[in-house]
């Protein structure tokens, strides 16, 4: 696992806990009438006024763990205080990583709260109509590329032999022959020959062959299509609760 990926797992992780953490200590306010000192079987304790519950606890550090020790609740409730002052100071809001993590958890949330109704086949075959292009093979070339140094140039370079290399996508090619060559790819047909001029000469490029794929049948991919869908849906619910959010709020977008 390279560092981008472990700080970035490490960012999730206490989003996560964050979201937690709010999520419970939100979930209810102490009742007027109740002491801020008085105890009951779910509170742990309190901070700033406002419970914390031992299910919350047990959520975060685990369910075996000790919710008796004063020590470790007198700890916890730190950490309780500290997230807040993070929150307070614009902490997560300036780190990028940690931001994008927060609201993917808080995504996931929001989602769960929203009822989608299971679709139904013609919708899944609309949806397949409009992203074919997402569930079909790419087109693959087979190329040869000759690179000619200024002495030896000559106006038809001889490709010899049968092309026996790979039909490769695009990407492959991109990589290994760089933008200016798999553009001229994109323009060629099977046959044609181009060049392109280097340093010390020039680059002769012979598309051999073209593969391009058929789409698959919507019965073989129904349960990718569907899959496809709900993420589509979750994503307009989300979309929607925002937008509520904002048109609630008083954030002001000054761009309009």
């Amino acid at each position: 696992m390279n560092d981008t990926m472990r700080n970035g797992l490490l960012w999730i992780s206490i989003a996560t806990g964050i979201i937690l953490i709010l999520v419970g200590s939100m979930a209810e306010l102490p009742p007027l009438s109740k002491s801020l000192t008085s105890k009951d079987e779910t509170t742990l304790g309190y901070v700033h006024g406002v419970p914390v519950s031992k299910s919350l606890y047990r959520t975060i550090k685990g369910e075996e763990a000790d919710a008796t020790d004063p020590q470790k609740v007198e700890r916890f409730l730190s950490e309780q205080i500290l997230i807040e002052n993070a929150l307070e100071q614009g902490v997560i809001s300036r780190d990028p990583v940690l931001r994008e993590a927060v609201l993917e958890v808080m995504r996931e949330f929001v989602v769960s709260e929203q009822k989608i109704v299971k679709p139904t086949d013609q919708q899944l075959r609309e949806l397949y109509a409009l992203t074919v292009a997402d569930y079909t093979p790419p087109v693959r070339y087979q190329v040869r590329t000759l690179q000619i140094s200024n002495d030896d140039l000559a106006p038809d370079p001889v490709f010899e032999g049968e092309n026996t290399s790979r039909f490769l996508p695009l990407g492959i090619l991109r990589r290994s022959l760089g933008n200016d060559v798999v553009e001229q790819i994109l323009t060629m047909e099977s046959g044609d020959v181009v060049s392109l001029e280097r340093e010390n000469g020039a680059v002769f490029v012979k598309l051999d062959g073209i593969r391009r794929n058929d789409a698959p049948a919507f019965e073989t991919i129904r349960n990718r299509v569907e899959e496809a869908w709900y993420i589509q849906e979750e994503e307009k619910a989300f979309d929607a609760y925002l937008k509520s959010l904002f048109s609630q709020s008083q954030a002001q977008n000054i761009q309009e």
